[in-house]
Parts: structure tokens; sequence; C-alpha cells
């Protein structure tokens, strides 16, 4: 079985923070803040949180702030600095460790998610969430003795904890001359968790005959199918091992969604949620050239430009400019692309023109112009 990473969330706001910034900051900066980022609109988020962060850059609710609106974007090198920052003023927050970890994770960055988990596993040692991902992330860097032990740990503390039987299984199947042993954590991992993402394709794999099973692993033992489900890793790693799990009082894993359509109502909803890697890998080789453009370039350009490669945000939106003259959306977000290459002027100007040519539109193009005094 062919593993892979899914996509995990960024922490939800609880109450608690929110009072513990406005008791520090008022209520005025942190609530335009937070109900932007209630809207799902997370760039605007940032800027206001930022504008809090000018004067409370050593207050770690206020750094948190920042890493979760950033975490949404999509921005997880931005994220991780604010993460970071956090777990220096708080060396005992295990949520900022976790989610630093996290960020590492998706990033590739192994080594680095591992010492984050260690954090996390030095204050947590029941957590077998957090032993199970520091053995996901050995068996990313190749070191497969020290991830069966981490592993292990996990099943000590919960013996029936989905994504170290899951991980285990795959081990033993891929890296190990063991497919009975492999079987068997597999079954158990079925019957732990039957509405799991993986659990059809385990299913398949444990029908299989030895027959029509493919030989694999370092001593020609069976390899499982790969899994089924239709999510896309934020690392964009075919080969990485199953989802990370999320920590107490994290949500339990992300809902399975059916492979969503590429039109434009879909990837507006998409962005809204922040989903803006799963935009771009939907909308393929979009360019400036395809007949889709006038339907779908303001919300692929959107997601090149906060979760990609700004570059082909910038020529997209600016496409769109073109191909829809008469909608608001392309110009407000092409004044959007210019200020986030730093060209505001021009920004500022396309703004301006919004307000002269969509009247009905004018409050958002008023609202942009706003956020960059």
């Amino acid at each position: 079985m062919t593993p892979r990473m899914t996509r995990v969330a960024p922490p939800a706001m609880s109450l608690a923070l929110l009072l513990a910034v406005v008791a520090i900051v008022g209520c005025g900066s942190i609530e335009r803040a937070d109900g932007l980022f209630a809207e799902g609109r997370y760039l605007r988020a940032v800027e206001a949180y930022r504008e809090v962060y000018a004067d409370h850059r050593r207050d770690p609710e206020v750094n948190r702030r920042v890493a979760i609106a950033y975490d949404r974007l999509g921005r997880l090198d931005r994220a991780e600095k604010f993460y970071r920052r956090v777990v220096e003023l708080q060396p005992d927050d295990v949520d900022a460790h976790w989610q630093l970890a996290r960020c590492r994770a998706e990033r590739k960055l192994y080594q680095d998610a591992l010492r984050s988990y260690g954090h996390v596993i030095q204050r947590r040692p029941d957590s077998a969430a957090a032993w199970s991902n520091a053995g996901l992330m050995h068996l990313h860097l190749g070191a497969h003795d020290d991830a069966e032990r981490h592993f292990a740990r996990a099943l000590e503390i919960d013996d029936e904890h989905p994504a170290a039987l899951l991980n285990m299984g795959l081990l033993y199947s891929q890296f190990r001359d063991s497919p009975e042993r492999a079987e068997d954590y597999l079954r158990r991992y079925r019957r732990a968790a039957p509405d799991g993402a993986r659990a059809a394709a385990v299913s398949e794999y444990l029908l299989a005959s030895p027959e029509t099973q493919v030989a694999g692993g370092r001593s020609g033992g069976r390899s499982a199918p790969a899994p089924v489900d239709s999510e896309r890793s934020t690392t964009g790693d075919e080969t990485a091992p199953p989802a990370l799990d999320e920590p107490d009082p994290q949500p339990g894993p992300p809902v399975e969604r059916p492979r969503p359509t590429r039109d434009r109502a879909t990837f507006e909803q998409m962005a809204a949620e922040g989903r803006f890697t799963e935009i771009i890998e939907l909308a393929g080789d979009l360019s400036v050239d395809d007949p889709r453009c006038p339907e779908l370039c303001t919300p692929v350009g959107r997601a090149h430009l906060f979760g990609g490669d700004p570059r082909v945000g910038f020529a997209l939106l600016r496409a769109a400019t073109v191909a829809r003259p008469e909608a608001p959306e392309p110009l407000l977000a092409y004044g959007w692309a210019q200020r986030y290459l730093g060209h505001e002027g021009e920004a500022r100007r396309i703004w301006r023109d919004g307000i002269r040519r969509f009247p009905d539109h004018a409050a958002d193009f008023r609202e942009a112009l706003e956020s960059s005094r």
C-alpha cells in the first residue's frame, strides 16, 4: 500500500483564546480580525492580526493568531515562523509545539518535525498520537527501527490507535519480510477504523489472493494496493506515509470528500475553506489561453497567489480582468495581486478604478483601499 499524508486543518479559534487577546489589546482590532477570519477572508485577517502584532510582538496569543491565519492561507512557511515564536515565548505550550511539528511535516522538514514532536512527547508522554506521528517522521527519514519502536509505544498506550496500526502494517508490508504480521496489523486497523480513509484499500489487500498480490519489500514481501482516497497531501508527496493525527483538543480527522468538479462555484467554496493547494491541483494546467480562463482564472489565480506560485497567480488574475471586464471580482483580486507583489501604487489605482466602474461593489474596493493605508 502506497501511503500518503492527508491535509490536517489548522486549529480553530477558541473563546478562551479570544478573551485572552482582548484583555491585552482591546476588543476593536482583534474583533475586526476575528470577524474577517470567521468569514474566510484569511488574507485580510492576516493583515488585521499583523496590525495588532506590531504593538504586541511578545504576546504569545497574538503570535498564535497570526500563525493560525497564515496556516489557513496555506502559507506554512510563515505559519511556522509564528508558531515557533509562540513556543519560544511559552516553551510548555503543547498545542503550539504540535502545530509547529505539523507545519514542518507538511513542508517535508521531517527532522525538524521530529524534534517538535519530541517536545510534545516530553510534555505529554501518554499521547499515542504524538508517538505515532514521531514514528511517521522516522519512517520518512528511513529510520525503520526507530519508526517501529515509536509505533509500538503508541500501541502500548492505545492498542486500537488507527494510525499506529495502519503505519505498523505498512511498515511490515513494505520494509519487513513479514507479510503475516502486516496482515495482522491491517486487520486490526480495519476493525478499529471500519470507516477510515484507507479501510477500502486495506480490505482489497486482505482479500487478494497470494497469486494476485504484488511482490515487494526487501525480501519479496507483498505490498498493498494504493489507497483509494481522493484527497491529496498538501505536501504533494505521493509516497508519504499516512495521515498525521490531530492533537487533543483538535477535532477528528478530515471528512472524506468526493472529487470536486472544476467550476467556479466549487473553487470559490474551496477558497473560502483555505484549500488553495487542492484548487491548484484540481485546476491542472490552466493557462491564460485556456477557454476555461474567463470562468476559472479568478479563483485559481487567487489560489496561486496565496498557496502556489504568485507569478502564475498574477498572470491568471490579469487575464481574468481582460476576459471578464464586466465583473468586479477579477479586478478586486488583481489589485490584491499587485499589492502582494509589492506594487502598492498600482493596487490602489486599480481599486479606485473599481469604485468608479462598479458602484454596487464600491464598499469592497474601499475596504481594500483602507486596508493598505
